[in-house]
């Protein structure tokens, strides 16, 4: 079994494949890499990322990965961390606008200016199943915390909430976990979530969607 990470340039991608090699089977292989022919023989794919919508937009269009994107986003399994779930949203309110890849319909909205709440939403919280998932199934409720960094949300058109496996709540509720037959989102960063994050990967490893 082999495992890509697309190395875009941005975001915190050694993190993540050090946490995946903690995890994964003997047989498996975990690799880093912004080559399309290495992406579309990957059996599995994890885009990650941190940082602006803008300027991953700008990486990936430059380094040709977008149609390699859309193709593993079609038929294998899939899972986006952070500015990897954001960015196939339709668009981001960062950087006065920004259109991403248009796979889920909605907007990456930047959190209201609220009293008691920092932007970024950084740090520690809960999620709160709304429906059951593979990758968080054998993570006990109570152990369901996550470790954040972000500005900005998924806000979701109607026709898209069916994509919804988590929410959380910081100063409004928010999806935090996203799903869909082979392709499975989380705005928190399991590769920095202690157990449970690396139950999640675990979990990620074995999924056969």
């Amino acid at each position: 079994m082999n495992i890509v990470i697309i190395d875009y340039g941005m975001g915190n991608t050694h993190s993540v494949m050090r946490a995946l090699q903690s995890v994964a089977p003997k047989h498996h292989t975990i690799a880093l890499t912004n080559n399309p022919d290495t992406i579309s023989q990957a059996d599995k794919i994890v885009f990650p990322g941190q940082g602006a919508a803008n300027s991953t937009m700008q990486a990936i269009n430059q380094q040709q990965l977008t149609s390699v994107i859309m193709q593993a986003l079609a038929n294998k399994p899939f899972l986006g961390i952070c500015m990897g779930l954001q960015v196939l949203l339709t668009s981001s309110e960062e950087n006065n606008d920004t259109a991403c890849l248009q796979y889920i319909s909605g907007t990456a909205k930047r959190f209201p200016s609220i009293k008691d709440f920092k932007i970024p939403h950084l740090g520690w919280n809960s999620i709160d199943e709304i429906k059951p998932h593979y990758l968080i199934n054998s993570i006990p409720i109570k152990q369901r915390y996550f470790y954040f960094v972000h500005s900005y949300y998924a806000h979701l058109t109607e026709q898209a909430r069916r994509w919804e496996i988590a929410t959380t709540t910081y100063s409004l509720t928010f999806p935090s976990m996203l799903a869909n037959n082979n392709v499975a989102l989380t705005q928190f960063h399991p590769e920095k979530s202690g157990a449970s994050g690396l139950q999640l990967l675990s979990n990620f490893c074995a999924w056969k969607p």
